[in-house]
């Protein structure tokens, strides 16, 4: 028996089929170049697909979804130079919440977070404290639907948090030990408390935090 008949009847006792697999496919969601920076990507309770990406022409913050036929696209903020360091979540009614920087100036800007609440988009800026700050984010839906988000605070070089707690935000700096809060990520746990992987940029090193319900 040759090796090729050999491994073909391995596969039909396996029950593994011996067609290829499928080709990629591919579509275009918003060909209004220069679009697509700072593309972030999830899935709703459907398996249907969700995106935050900056509008690089126009300084937007942009989203879309595909809604099982097509895909779906809207400006979310166009206020000033808005749409870089873009993070996406969905809430338990796969509602989109979108946290990213707003761009005021050389070395300025400030963290903005925009959620759709079921009609309209509804947008704030969380923190403006320090000159700069607001890139890098993370953001993540606890089980009460409210936001929490991780950033750099650039003026300072300290890794942030925010978190909405149902009727005010809470800011506060995790980490401040040498250069760093930058390229971070992170996740909340069944507890609603927060992970953080970042970088230190004064090391190198790759950090990380997590809130153990006291420090």
């Amino acid at each position: 028996m040759t090796k090729l008949l050999y491994k073909f009847v391995i596969l039909l006792l396996l029950g593994i089929s011996t067609q290829s697999f499928a080709e990629w496919e591919f579509a275009t969601i918003d060909d209004a170049a220069p679009v697509g920076g700072y593309v972030e990507l999830v899935f709703d309770s459907q398996g249907n697909e969700h995106v935050a990406y900056s509008d690089n022409g126009a300084d937007n913050v942009k989203y879309a979804y595909y809604d099982g036929s097509n895909w779906l696209v809207e400006v979310v903020d166009s206020a000033g130079n808005v749409g870089s360091y873009t993070s996406l979540a969905l809430d338990q009614s796969d509602n989109p919440h979108i946290a990213y920087y707003n761009n005021t100036g050389t070395y300025t800007g400030n963290l903005k977070y925009a959620y759709w609440d079921g009609s309209s988009w509804q947008i704030q800026t969380v923190d403006n404290i320090s000159d700069d700050c607001g890139q890098d984010t993370a953001i993540d839906i606890d089980s009460n639907g409210y936001p929490h988000i991780t950033y750099a605070d650039n003026t300072n070089a300290d890794l942030r948090y925010a978190y909405w707690d149902g009727s005010a935000w809470n800011l506060e700096t995790i980490d401040a030990a040498q250069y760093v809060g930058f390229y971070g990520d992170m996740v909340l746990d069944n507890n609603d408390s927060p992970h953080i992987c970042y970088r230190n940029n004064t090391t190198g090193g790759l950090k990380y935090a997590e809130w153990d319900d006291s420090a």
